[in-house]
Protein backbone atom coordinates (compact mmCIF):
# COMPACT_ATOMS: atom_id res chain seq x y z
CA UNK A 1 0.00 0.00 0.00
CA UNK A 2 1.46 3.34 -1.05
CA UNK A 3 1.00 6.99 -0.17
CA UNK A 4 -0.18 8.65 -3.39
CA UNK A 5 -1.76 11.87 -4.63
CA UNK A 6 -3.29 13.46 -7.71
CA UNK A 7 -2.09 16.76 -9.14
CA UNK A 8 -4.72 19.22 -10.30
CA UNK A 9 -3.21 22.47 -11.56
CA UNK A 10 -1.04 23.90 -8.74
CA UNK A 11 -2.59 21.59 -6.10
CA UNK A 12 -1.93 18.15 -4.69
CA UNK A 13 -5.35 16.52 -4.46
CA UNK A 14 -6.47 13.39 -2.57
CA UNK A 15 -3.31 12.61 -0.66
CA UNK A 16 -4.19 9.06 0.33
CA UNK A 17 -3.02 5.72 1.63
CA UNK A 18 -4.77 3.10 -0.44
CA UNK A 19 -8.40 4.28 -0.50
CA UNK A 20 -8.10 6.34 2.69
CA UNK A 21 -8.08 10.09 1.99
CA UNK A 22 -5.63 11.71 4.41
CA UNK A 23 -5.72 15.24 2.97
CA UNK A 24 -8.29 16.46 0.46
CA UNK A 25 -5.95 19.11 -0.95
CA UNK A 26 -2.56 20.72 -0.38
CA UNK A 27 -1.78 24.02 -2.03
CA UNK A 28 -0.34 27.50 -1.69
CA UNK A 29 -2.80 30.25 -0.84
CA UNK A 30 -2.08 33.86 -1.80
CA UNK A 31 -4.39 36.56 -0.40
CA UNK A 32 -3.93 40.23 -1.20
CA UNK A 33 -4.34 43.05 1.34
CA UNK A 34 -8.14 42.88 0.89
CA UNK A 35 -8.16 39.10 1.59
CA UNK A 36 -8.98 38.41 -2.05
CA UNK A 37 -7.54 35.14 -3.38
CA UNK A 38 -5.02 35.54 -6.20
CA UNK A 39 -5.13 32.27 -8.20
CA UNK A 40 -1.93 30.57 -9.26
CA UNK A 41 -1.07 29.71 -12.85
CA UNK A 42 1.17 26.73 -13.52
CA UNK A 43 4.13 27.82 -15.62
CA UNK A 44 6.05 24.56 -15.79
CA UNK A 45 5.92 20.99 -14.52
CA UNK A 46 8.86 18.61 -14.58
CA UNK A 47 8.47 15.34 -12.71
CA UNK A 48 7.96 16.15 -9.05
CA UNK A 49 8.70 19.86 -9.49
CA UNK A 50 6.29 22.61 -10.47
CA UNK A 51 6.54 26.37 -10.98
CA UNK A 52 3.53 28.59 -10.26
CA UNK A 53 2.88 32.34 -10.62
CA UNK A 54 0.26 34.41 -8.77
CA UNK A 55 -0.35 37.77 -10.42
CA UNK A 56 -2.99 40.48 -10.13
CA UNK A 57 -2.96 44.26 -10.47
CA UNK A 58 -0.88 44.48 -7.30
CA UNK A 59 0.39 41.00 -6.41
CA UNK A 60 3.39 39.40 -8.14
CA UNK A 61 4.51 36.21 -6.43
CA UNK A 62 6.10 33.13 -7.99
CA UNK A 63 7.09 29.88 -6.31
CA UNK A 64 8.49 26.51 -7.17
CA UNK A 65 7.47 23.40 -5.30
CA UNK A 66 9.11 20.02 -4.95
CA UNK A 67 7.17 16.89 -4.01
CA UNK A 68 8.91 13.82 -2.63
CA UNK A 69 6.71 10.79 -1.93
CA UNK A 70 7.53 7.33 -0.60
CA UNK A 71 5.24 4.53 0.55
CA UNK A 72 4.92 6.11 4.01
CA UNK A 73 5.79 9.82 3.66
CA UNK A 74 5.22 12.89 1.54
CA UNK A 75 7.22 16.10 1.61
CA UNK A 76 6.04 19.24 -0.18
CA UNK A 77 8.53 22.09 -0.07
CA UNK A 78 7.94 25.53 -1.60
CA UNK A 79 10.31 28.39 -2.28
CA UNK A 80 8.67 31.66 -3.37
CA UNK A 81 9.79 35.17 -4.27
CA UNK A 82 8.03 38.52 -4.53
CA UNK A 83 8.42 40.04 -7.99
CA UNK A 84 7.49 43.54 -6.79
CA UNK A 85 6.57 45.38 -3.60
CA UNK A 86 3.03 44.51 -2.50
CA UNK A 87 0.92 44.04 0.60
CA UNK A 88 -0.46 40.62 1.48
CA UNK A 89 -2.81 39.22 4.08
CA UNK A 90 -1.59 35.63 3.70
CA UNK A 91 0.87 33.62 1.65
CA UNK A 92 1.63 30.00 2.26
CA UNK A 93 0.73 26.36 2.56
CA UNK A 94 -2.90 25.37 3.00
CA UNK A 95 -4.07 21.86 3.95
CA UNK A 96 -7.66 20.69 3.64
CA UNK A 97 -8.49 17.85 6.03
CA UNK A 98 -11.40 15.47 5.28
CA UNK A 99 -14.66 15.75 7.19
CA UNK A 100 -14.52 12.12 8.35
CA UNK A 101 -12.00 13.27 11.00
CA UNK A 102 -14.85 14.76 13.09
CA UNK A 103 -14.40 13.60 16.69
CA UNK A 104 -10.75 12.55 16.16
CA UNK A 105 -8.39 13.44 19.02
CA UNK A 106 -5.32 15.46 17.98
CA UNK A 107 -1.93 16.15 19.51
CA UNK A 108 -0.36 19.49 18.58
CA UNK A 109 3.36 20.00 19.23
CA UNK A 110 3.39 16.77 21.25
CA UNK A 111 0.55 17.66 23.64
CA UNK A 112 -3.19 16.82 23.62
CA UNK A 113 -5.05 19.67 21.91
CA UNK A 114 -8.66 18.48 21.70
CA UNK A 115 -10.33 17.05 18.63
CA UNK A 116 -11.63 17.92 15.20
CA UNK A 117 -15.11 19.11 16.25
CA UNK A 118 -18.25 17.15 15.45
CA UNK A 119 -20.41 20.26 15.47
CA UNK A 120 -19.39 23.24 13.35
CA UNK A 121 -17.09 25.45 15.41
CA UNK A 122 -16.99 29.23 14.88
CA UNK A 123 -13.60 29.44 16.61
CA UNK A 124 -10.12 28.39 15.57
CA UNK A 125 -9.61 24.75 16.52
CA UNK A 126 -5.81 24.46 16.91
CA UNK A 127 -3.21 27.24 17.05
CA UNK A 128 0.57 27.59 17.08
CA UNK A 129 0.99 24.40 15.06
CA UNK A 130 4.40 22.97 14.26
CA UNK A 131 3.34 19.32 14.41
CA UNK A 132 0.04 17.41 14.46
CA UNK A 133 -0.55 13.75 15.26
CA UNK A 134 -3.77 11.73 15.19
CA UNK A 135 -5.24 8.36 14.23
CA UNK A 136 -7.25 8.10 11.03
CA UNK A 137 -8.99 4.73 10.52
CA UNK A 138 -6.16 2.90 12.27
CA UNK A 139 -3.37 4.88 10.57
CA UNK A 140 -1.15 7.13 12.67
CA UNK A 141 -0.81 10.42 10.78
CA UNK A 142 1.99 12.85 11.62
CA UNK A 143 2.18 16.29 10.02
CA UNK A 144 5.16 18.62 10.42
CA UNK A 145 5.02 22.21 9.14
CA UNK A 146 7.80 24.80 8.97
CA UNK A 147 8.42 28.29 7.66
CA UNK A 148 5.36 29.93 9.26
CA UNK A 149 3.05 29.63 12.26
CA UNK A 150 -0.01 27.53 11.40
CA UNK A 151 -3.51 27.12 12.80
CA UNK A 152 -6.65 25.13 11.98
CA UNK A 153 -10.21 26.33 11.45
CA UNK A 154 -13.50 24.57 10.80
CA UNK A 155 -14.02 25.21 7.10
CA UNK A 156 -17.57 23.91 7.28
CA UNK A 157 -18.40 27.50 8.25
CA UNK A 158 -17.85 28.25 4.55
CA UNK A 159 -19.76 25.16 3.30
CA UNK A 160 -16.54 23.22 2.74
CA UNK A 161 -16.81 19.58 3.94
CA UNK A 162 -13.86 19.57 6.33
CA UNK A 163 -11.17 21.52 8.15
CA UNK A 164 -8.36 23.82 6.98
CA UNK A 165 -4.84 24.27 8.33
CA UNK A 166 -3.10 27.40 7.04
CA UNK A 167 -0.21 29.73 7.70
CA UNK A 168 -0.31 33.27 9.07
CA UNK A 169 -2.61 33.25 12.11
CA UNK A 170 -5.69 35.43 11.90
CA UNK A 171 -4.71 37.44 14.96
CA UNK A 172 -1.51 38.70 13.31
CA UNK A 173 -1.54 42.34 12.15
CA UNK A 174 -2.19 42.72 8.45
CA UNK A 175 -1.57 43.64 5.73
CA UNK A 176 2.13 42.78 5.61
CA UNK A 177 4.41 44.52 3.14
CA UNK A 178 6.55 42.23 0.97
CA UNK A 179 9.46 43.88 -0.77
CA UNK A 180 10.63 42.86 -4.21
CA UNK A 181 12.97 39.90 -3.78
CA UNK A 182 11.59 38.83 -0.38
CA UNK A 183 11.44 35.05 -0.14
CA UNK A 184 9.00 32.60 1.41
CA UNK A 185 10.08 29.05 2.23
CA UNK A 186 7.66 26.54 3.78
CA UNK A 187 7.57 22.77 4.07
CA UNK A 188 4.96 20.12 4.80
CA UNK A 189 6.15 16.67 5.86
CA UNK A 190 3.43 14.02 6.19
CA UNK A 191 4.26 10.54 7.51
CA UNK A 192 2.01 7.56 8.18
CA UNK A 193 2.35 4.37 10.21
CA UNK A 194 0.08 1.36 9.83
CA UNK A 195 -2.65 0.37 7.41
CA UNK A 196 -6.30 1.47 7.17
CA UNK A 197 -8.83 -0.63 9.03
CA UNK A 198 -11.06 -2.74 6.75
CA UNK A 199 -14.39 -1.10 5.97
Amino acid sequence: MELTYDREGPYLDRVRLGDLDLLRRVGVEVRDHRWMTVPGRVLHVSGSRLEVWHSSGEVDFAWHGTVTATEDSLRFSIEGRAGRDFERARIGLCLLHPGHLAGTAVEVNGAPAGEFPRRISPRRIFTGIRTMRYLDSGVEVRISLSGETFETEDHRNWTDPGYKTYGTPLDRPWPVLLRRGDRVHQTLHLTVTGHPLPT
